[in-house]
């Protein structure tokens, strides 16, 4: 763990993540740029980059992310501070159904081919007022879950 309790502050400018590792960030740690190869990592602050390509991370608390790869392994965005930049590809999942707290996503969300998945059922997610989700070499059925009750508005990606 790094600055896990009340008071500590950290500053890690370049976090790597592997083998069986599990690592927790608490909320008083700045942080640049984190790679998740494999292992667990939890942050409970904000991130300026984050590539995820296997294993699972966990985003607590206020902290903003302003870029988010996922291309592999899951993220659960329990975090109520903007994400700037998500793009899913590979077998990458963002899950954002595990916190009922609504989340704001600044550009559109980018999924590149058929095997990632974005999970929303909660409808939690908003992109300028709306769900704006960029197909990109992907078939749209069956890789997000939006809930019921829900428009879905097709249009060319930008």
């Amino acid at each position: 763990g790094v600055a896990v309790f009340g008071g500590e502050t950290a500053v890690i400018a370049t976090l790597t993540v592997d083998g069986n590792a599990r690592v927790r960030c608490g909320t008083g740690v700045t942080l640049t740029t984190i790679t998740v190869n494999s292992g667990d990592l939890e942050i409970n602050s904000a991130v300026t980059t984050l590539t995820c390509k296997s294993g699972r991370v966990v985003i607590n608390g206020t902290g903003a992310v302003t870029t988010l790869n996922l291309r592999g392994g899951t993220v659960v965005y329990n975090s109520s501070g903007t994400l700037g930049t998500l793009t899913l590809s590979g077998d990458g999942v963002i899950d954002f159904e595990q916190d009922p707290v609504a989340k704001t996503i600044t550009n559109p969300i980018e999924l590149t081919g058929t095997s990632c998945r974005l999970l929303n059922k909660n409808k939690v997610v908003n992109v300028g007022g709306s769900l704006i989700v960029d197909y990109n070499e992907s078939a749209v059925e069956g890789q997000i879950t939006i809930g019921s009750n829900t428009r879905a508005t097709y249009a060319a990606t930008a």
